[in-house]
């Protein structure tokens, strides 16, 4: 939602206009997301909910400008940082 509302304001206002990149940070698949929440404690319930908002929100990767799969925080960061880079060039 967030990037959408971004992309939106671009739209009217000149001062972000062209400015707007949008990042989606997706899991490597959804059984990570499923270890990672039994790993954490998560219950079946919250694991099987969870993984339904995920499979919904992968839907919308195309609205996005870019994409990474998610990592290590570190990774991440390497990788936001080089499309940041890329873009500020």
């Amino acid at each position: 939602q967030g990037a959408k509302t971004w992309r939106e304001a671009a739209k009217s206002d000149e001062r972000i206009a062209g400015r707007v990149n949008s990042v989606f940070i997706k899991p490597a698949s959804l059984d990570v997301i499923r270890e990672r929440m039994a790993l954490r404690g998560d219950s079946a319930e919250e694991i099987e909910k969870r993984l339904q908002t995920a499979k919904t929100e992968l839907g919308h990767e195309k609205y996005f400008d870019r994409s990474i799969i998610s990592a290590s925080r570190d990774e991440d960061f390497a990788n936001m940082c080089a499309i940041y880079d890329s873009i500020c060039k």
